[in-house]
């Protein structure tokens, strides 16, 4: 019985014991050195919001708050001092050399407090242990002391606002920095600032705004294969003469984001900027008007917004402006109601289409005296088509589509006598069309009038027509019958009408495509070998006849809805690999790289190459624009 006590005695104190040391040592204490290093620098701060409450110097400065220890060894290894709870409510006063008894330190952080006139210690280069610096917006004034390119270990520092530099060299001790921010940081005497941050290892990310930078400093080459990050706009720029882009910006292979803001609007001599489909944001700045040789501005399908600045109407040497696909808003008047006399003059082609832009067009935009395409086309302007638009002599493409005009379609239109294309669907136009419209219009190959509610029979003036090759005239209540010109069309659009009467002729182009879909056509179809023709196109009519599924009275079995098993065996024998071919290829590989080096080495050649580009993908718009026409109207027609 007394061995028994005896061993249950020995198993509750080895309990006790193991109890005792487990919770002991899940209390973690600071060294007395390091909380008494904490009190003095507490007590050289001013903290009129009680920030640093905690701080009470009887108790384990590892439950202070902003303090986080070690979980090992209780040194102390960050301090998150922070201000946040707004301006000047952080804490003031000075910086207490105290702070260099936290011999394991790696973090500190006293951003956004109030040191309102005081320069930062150069004793802080001494924590040669800090990996994270952060001392921006604090108020701190003067010279960035150059100790602190003896932290080593650094990986990020942070001295936004309020300083200024005379050299970056001490930069070039931080071989293990990856994040740098400078913004607000006066750096015009620091001459040789390019050089610095291109030989830095693990620089990933750089901020430089409004640094005032000199931007004169030669560099042909950058070392730096890690940034990515690069952030250099100076709103000082425009206080400067006209620069250049540096060229080792583009050496960097890695760069995932650049930001020069107004740089480009120093550059007084460029001629062709190109920022198409780039994902660009914000907006245009009004320095766009220190951009006077520009000739050539393309910023399509990125997602800048705002409003279209006013002074880019006065640009005298522009003559291609393209900012459609975007999200720009506002008034179209307060950008282009009072364009200067050199910018009329000289411009020829203006893109603004799949905008948000409102109000009503200027009667200004008639005043243009070289424009050739002018698309407008999906954004939200209303009111009357001005008249003054027929004063466009020059014009060859007009899109004002899926828009709020109101009004009828002016007759002055019938004097553009340059104009192929007219594509004025899908808006609110009314009143009666005539012959007076088209009168001297003999260029004109595409006409788009559908969704509107126009009052038009369909113009004899379209028979003397040698080039039209589509004619959308869907939806706009015209009636009567069909004249047996207008089969020479290739692709003809009349739905949703009121036409009337027999179809007797439909033998027109090879691979003609027609829609004329719910009307009120009679009969029987006639008989065509053309296999284009779709059933869709003339249901909703009283029609019979192949290739619609209601027979006529008196019909068979109709020989067209069987294959042509002759011309099947003949398309099958017709692809052979010949020689031919073999070396027409190896032709056009040779002669499309000697077109590409031309392009890289003749700068005249290249701005040419790339006008053609835009050129050809406006015919691609068009056809687009236009087969997905067809595919919705045959998509609608099947869902009934």
């Amino acid at each position: 019985m007394k061995a028994s006590n005896s061993s249950l005695y020995s198993l509750l104190l080895l309990l006790s014991v193991s109890s005792f040391k487990l919770i002991f040592s899940a209390t973690v204490f600071c060294p007395e050195i390091e909380q008494q290093s904490l009190v003095s620098f507490r007590q050289s701060l001013q903290d009129p919001n009680n920030l640093l409450s905690s701080w009470n110097g009887t108790l384990n400065c590892c439950n202070w708050k902003g303090v986080i220890c070690d979980n090992s060894t209780g040194h102390v290894h960050e301090l998150h001092l922070q201000n946040t709870r707004g301006i000047y409510q952080g804490l003031k006063g000075k910086i207490n050399s105290s702070l260099l008894n936290l011999k394991h330190l790696r973090h500190l952080d006293l951003s956004r407090n109030t040191f309102s006139g005081e320069t930062i210690p150069s004793f802080i280069g001494s924590l040669t242990n800090l990996e994270y610096l952060n001392l921006s917006g604090s108020g701190f004034r003067g010279k960035i002391p150059p100790t602190i390119g003896d932290l080593s270990n650094l990986h990020t520092l942070d001295l936004e606002r309020g300083l200024e530099a005379d050299s970056l060299e001490w930069l070039t001790g931080l071989s293990r920095l990856e994040y740098l921010n400078m913004d607000f940081v006066n750096l015009s005497a620091a001459y040789n600032w390019a050089h610095v941050i291109t030989s830095l290892p693990s620089l990933v990310e750089l901020h430089f705004q409004s640094c005032s930078l000199e931007y004169t400093a030669p560099l042909d080459y950058a070392n730096s294969t890690t940034l990515k990050h690069l952030g250099i706009a100076d709103y000082n720029f425009r206080y400067k003469s006209s620069i250049s882009i540096p060229r080792w910006i583009f050496q960097l292979n890695n760069l995932l984001y650049l930001d020069l803001k107004d740089w480009f609007y120093l550059c007084k001599d460029l001629e062709f900027l190109d920022l198409c489909s780039n994902l660009l944001s914000g907006t245009i700045s009004n320095s766009v008007a220190n951009l006077t040789s520009l000739n050539t501005l393309y910023a399509t399908s990125n997602h800048l917004s705002g409003k279209i600045p006013k002074e880019i109407a006065n640009l005298c040497q522009m003559q291609w402006l393209g900012l459609g696909y975007n999200f720009f808003q506002g008034e179209i008047s307060d950008t282009f109601g009072n364009m200067s006399a050199c910018f009329l003059e000289s411009l020829q082609r203006l893109r603004l289409q799949n905008n948000a832009l409102s109000g009503h067009l200027p009667n200004q935009f008639g005043d243009f005296k070289s424009l050739r395409y002018l698309n407008l086309g999906v954004n939200s302007l209303s009111g009357a088509i001005p008249i003054s638009l027929g004063k466009l002599s020059s014009l060859e493409q007009l899109w004002l589509h899926a828009n709020r005009f109101t009004g009828t379609l002016p007759e002055s239109f019938g004097l553009l006598s340059s104009l192929q294309l007219l594509f004025m669907k899908d808006n609110m136009l009314e009143g009666v069309v005539t012959e007076a419209h088209f009168a001297n219009l003999t260029k004109l190959d595409n006409f788009f009038a559908s969704g509107n509610h126009l009052t038009l029979n369909i113009p004899a003036w379209f028979e003397t027509q040698k080039n039209i090759w589509d004619l959308d005239l869907s939806n706009t209540g015209i009636s009567g019958s069909i004249p047996s010109w207008i089969w020479n069309v290739r692709i003809l659009t009349l739905s949703h009408n009121h036409l009337s009467g027999k179809i007797s002729y439909l033998q027109g182009p090879k691979n003609q495509y027609i829609y004329l879909d719910s009307n009120q056509f009679s009969g029987s179809l006639p008989r065509v070998a053309d296999t284009s023709l779709d059933a869709s196109s003339f249901t909703g009519n009283n029609l019979c006849g192949s290739p619609l599924e209601i027979n006529c009275p008196g019909d068979g079995d109709d020989p067209r809805r069987h294959k042509d098993k002759d011309n099947e065996d003949e398309g099958e024998n017709e692809s052979k690999i010949e020689w031919f071919y073999v070396l027409l290829s190896l032709g056009y590989a040779v002669g499309f790289s000697v077109v590409c080096t031309t392009l890289v080495l003749k700068k005249s050649w290249r701005e040419g190459y790339f006008r053609l580009l835009d050129s050809v993908w406006d015919e691609f718009y068009v056809y687009v624009c236009i087969r997905w026409t067809r595919l919705t109207k045959a998509s609608e027609t099947s869902s009934q």
